[in-house]
């Protein structure tokens, strides 16, 4: 589980640090879609990789950013975890998530001028949710995370 310092620091990130997120995004004009595997509680609560599929398709299409699997280049990775949430009668009454947004690209180091792939812009934050509102609250921030990259990717491409 994610302590609240380490939640803290992916929250809070400077404006420059974002700058610099924003201006990787330039020039992209096409992108692959990987969704990590699911949790199995996040499973539970109605979360399927066709949602967060769909989700990503939706946001895309508002920037017509076009997904290509053939772009390897550049991907944009959905992680979703999740763990229940247990009374001490061992009965599970909520849930426990992560959400992340992330586009990796391929860059080079410049120290030793070999390729690597690295994340270069990011969202990911945590939220707990009763069973009942998890699959909703997970598509939410989502929905948040792909609008904040949205956003960016416009931001950088409109220059």
């Amino acid at each position: 589980m994610i302590s609240l310092a380490l939640a803290a620091v992916l929250f809070c990130q400077a404006p420059a640090a974002q700058d610099q997120q924003t201006a990787t995004l330039r020039g992209i004009s096409s992108i692959a879609v990987a969704v990590d595997p699911i949790a199995p509680a996040a499973a539970q609560a109605g979360v399927t990789e066709e949602m967060l599929r769909g989700e990503v398709a939706q946001a895309l299409k508002t920037v017509a950013i076009p997904v290509d699997a053939g772009a390897r280049h550049v991907q944009l990775t959905i992680t979703v975890n999740a763990v229940p949430i247990e009374t001490t009668r061992r009965s599970t009454n909520g849930v426990a998530y992560t959400v992340a947004v992330s586009v990796d690209q391929e860059a080079t180091v410049k120290r030793i001028g070999e390729p690597a792939r690295v994340a270069t812009w990011r969202r990911a934050g945590i939220g707990v949710a009763r069973n009942a509102q998890a699959r909703d609250a997970i598509r939410d921030q989502l929905r948040e995370y792909l609008n904040a990259f949205t956003a960016a990717w416009k931001a950088a491409n409109s220059r």
